[in-house]
């Protein structure tokens, strides 16, 4: 598996603020820090869509999802109606976060748009900062058995439980900075 190489100011920000709480930065609001998220988003070419139509139907019981072939990231607000934006719930910031992480999972293996997702964390790393988490084991077994009864391959359950843990134990903030700098953004300067 090729891996790009991440620098330790990056890993470190993400391991070292485990199992502090998911929304920890006082001095930005939360909405604050998830606008910036959505910024980080489109900054490295992901589009992001709240509650499209034919997509966002309350029948399927979706929250989110990223589209790597589309570049596309998309929430399904709990309270929202097809093709219309509502109050954000704390389940669509965690949506957000979620989703934001497959995005990094993405340009971890390649980059944005080629389907190639891998986690951010060796798996060891991973096992470690899960029994960490504020997600207890008991969950994570659950959801892991959800995800492979619905006949999904082991490495896309890791992922899964990758971003679970992300979005329910690193801010938006920390998230948006990862998704800049392991995504390449572009130098908005031009220099």
């Amino acid at each position: 598996m090729n891996r790009k190489f991440f620098p330790a100011a990056i890993l470190t920000a993400l391991t070292s603020i485990l199992p502090l709480p998911a929304l920890a930065a006082p001095e930005v609001s939360e909405l604050e820090q998830h606008r910036g998220l959505v910024s980080a988003l489109q900054l490295v070419g992901v589009n992001t869509k709240l509650n499209p139509e034919g997509v966002c139907d309350p029948e399927e019981e979706i929250s989110g999802t990223y589209i790597s072939s589309k570049s596309t990231l998309i929430v399904c607000q709990d309270n929202g109606v097809a093709g219309k934006v509502t109050h954000w719930t704390a389940n669509d910031f965690d949506t957000l976060r979620h989703e934001a992480m497959h995005v990094v999972q993405d340009c971890v293996d390649g980059g944005i748009g080629d389907d190639e997702l891998s986690t951010f964390f060796t798996l060891d790393k991973l096992i470690e900062m899960m029994r960490k988490s504020s997600i207890p084991m008991e969950r994570f077994k659950r959801l892991w058995e959800i995800y492979e009864e619905d006949g999904y391959s082991k490495e896309v359950i890791v992922l899964e439980m990758e971003a679970f843990m992300v979005a329910a134990d690193v801010n938006a903030k920390t998230i948006a900075d990862t998704v800049v700098k392991v995504c390449e953004a572009p130098d908005t300067l031009g220099f």
